[in-house]
């Protein structure tokens, strides 16, 4: 996409997702110990020295669900002072981090920062790995855009909305995302659609909105995989700056010095 450099930035945002953590600072996922793998991506943010307005944490926080595993996350991010928003992953207990969290700016679900609406969705559904978006989920999305004087909005959710070519993972993503689609195609300020949950890079132009997906602060998925496969790319993140004109600059970055092993036998988490 061509960008106006004479635009100014409206927002400029880190988006974290899928660090999976646990109650014990020794918890791995898949071979990785997922505590010192988001602290690496976090250096790895501070060393490329990006001033950023917030924070955008797209689910997965806990992996065991536990106070502890979210207490954790708070105090990894701490020092870096920035503002933060969190939704709800599949991993996620919902409704302990309402419990936990609900008094806190981390949880509102709408903002808005000049000209662009940022909306939070919440497709955690108990008990399930597959995402849904519940009639008042979407209701409320329909309201915000129906009522917003913002010229843009970008929306955020913990499960996919197109497919990502994953054929295991495309079975576990949102389940009504027609519903979702086919509404937002109704609006044409929406311009940005993000997700979490895929674990790889994901960047594609469907109508009038960007869909962006992003690697996990953990382990990554093998992209076109049929089956349940891991890759060694080395966790990371992805920086995005919404644009007073509309525009969206984005880039990914990976915690390259970080040491891991992945258990390459795994058939599943």
């Amino acid at each position: 996409m061509s960008v106006n450099t004479a635009s100014q930035v409206a927002l400029r945002i880190l988006q974290v997702t899928d660090s999976h953590l646990y109650a014990s600072q020794q918890g791995q996922l898949l071979g990785v110990n997922t505590q010192d793998s988001l602290k690496a991506v976090l250096i790895a943010f501070s060393q490329l020295q990006r001033e950023v307005d917030l924070m955008l944490v797209t689910g997965d926080i806990s992996q065991d669900g536990s106070p502890e595993s979210y207490q954790r996350f708070v105090d990894c991010t701490a020092s870096y002072e920035i503002p933060q928003r969190w939704i709800a992953g599949n991993h996620d207990e919902y409704l302990l981090m309402q419990q936990l969290y609900k008094s806190k700016p981390c949880l509102n679900k709408a903002f808005v920062a000049q000209d662009w609406q940022v909306l939070m969705l919440n497709s955690n559904v108990p008990g399930k790995v597959y995402g849904e978006l519940a009639d008042e989920e979407l209701n409320y999305l329909k309201q915000q855009l129906d009522n917003s004087t913002a010229k843009y909005t970008m929306i955020c959710l913990h499960h996919h909305t197109l497919p990502v070519g994953c054929d295991w993972l495309d079975n576990i993503g949102l389940r009504n995302a027609d519903k979702f689609n086919q509404l937002i195609d109704q609006y044409d300020q929406v311009k940005l659609v993000l997700c979490g949950h895929i674990h790889q890079e994901l960047d594609r132009q469907d109508y009038h909105a960007r869909y962006l997906g992003s690697p996990s602060t953990c382990v990554q998925f093998a992209r076109h995989s049929s089956e349940f496969k891991l890759d060694n790319l080395a966790p990371g993140f992805r920086l995005i700056n919404l644009m007073e004109n509309g525009d969206i600059v984005t880039s990914v970055h990976r915690a390259e010095q970080f040491n891991f092993q992945i258990d390459e036998d795994a058939i599943g988490y």
